[in-house]
């Protein structure tokens, strides 16, 4: 897990929410927007969409980051991996009314 703070797209307050987390194989982080198995994507996804730039709290240190939206080949590879990690990953997919994104969390 790590904190994930995001701006509001409408508020422009920050926001701070624990997020599952997975490393991927090229060492970069994965952020899961699963919202349980909801028809629905979690408020900060929206954020995030809205405003790439975000700030993580991960494994003791601060960090700016940049999201990215996985989309295709990309996010199907990376699924795979995912859903290894988090073996519950791929039943929440099944039960989820839209496709559950995953993001790249690049560090600037």
């Amino acid at each position: 897990m790590l904190v994930l703070t995001t701006t509001g797209r409408r508020s422009g307050k920050k926001h701070a929410t624990p997020v599952l987390c997975h490393r991927d194989c090229d060492g970069s982080l994965l952020v899961i927007a699963v919202n349980g198995a909801a028809d629905w994507n979690p408020d900060w996804f929206g954020n995030l969409v809205a405003d790439p730039h975000v700030e993580i709290d991960f494994e003791g240190a601060h960090r700016l980051a940049h999201a990215l939206v996985l989309d295709g080949d990309d996010r199907a590879d990376t699924w795979a991996a995912a859903a290894s990690a988090f073996p519950g990953l791929d039943a929440a997919q099944r039960e989820a009314q839209r496709i559950i994104p995953l993001i790249r969390l690049t560090i600037e």
